[in-house]
């Protein structure tokens, strides 16, 4: 029995199931029900997305790392490896991981900040949002709901390539 083995699959298995659970929340979830509340509601749950990023992002690195040392202590330490198929596709599962990763931290951790900032504004204005806030906050939520449906079709071509590889040959 493989104890290190074992305890990097469950971080990358359950550091996975809530990065990508997140982000299925967020996107089919949370983010419509935002987009139907009144200002001082949005204010609240404006802060939902800085609370979840301060989790999901550790989250993403561990279930990451731990993915890279499988890959490379495990699956692909051989010269023949190369050769399988099994390889190829968790290779493609992990690459679409990391770009996951990139496009999280990059685009939708500074677009949530940045619409939180915005959400802050309109609360202590006390008021709708003037026509400029409303254009900014409609500007910010456009380019995170684009990346946030690019993010969820990374992170399903690697949770797909993880289940079928040992099956690909």
């Amino acid at each position: 029995m493989d104890i290190v083995l074992i305890i990097l699959r469950i971080v990358h298995i359950f550091g996975a199931i809530y990065w990508i659970g997140a982000g299925f929340f967020t996107l089919f979830i949370f983010t419509p029900t935002l987009n139907r509340a009144s200002g001082p509601e949005k204010a609240v749950l404006g802060r939902i997305p800085q609370q979840l990023s301060k989790t999901i992002a550790p989250a993403a690195m561990l279930t990451v790392l731990a993915g890279l040392i499988l890959y490379f202590r495990y699956w692909a330490n051989s010269a023949d490896a190369w050769n399988s198929n099994s390889v190829r596709v968790f290779g493609i599962g992990g690459l679409a991981g990391i770009a996951a990763i990139v496009v999280g931290a990059r685009f939708i951790g500074r677009f949530s900040q940045q619409l939180s900032g915005l959400f802050q504004q309109v609360a202590a204005a006390g008021g709708p949002p003037s026509a400029d806030l409303r254009s900014q906050i409609e500007k910010v939520e456009a380019s995170l709901a684009m990346w946030s449906r690019v993010d969820i079709v990374l992170s399903i071509t690697a949770v797909t390539c993880m289940a079928i590889a040992r099956y690909a040959g």
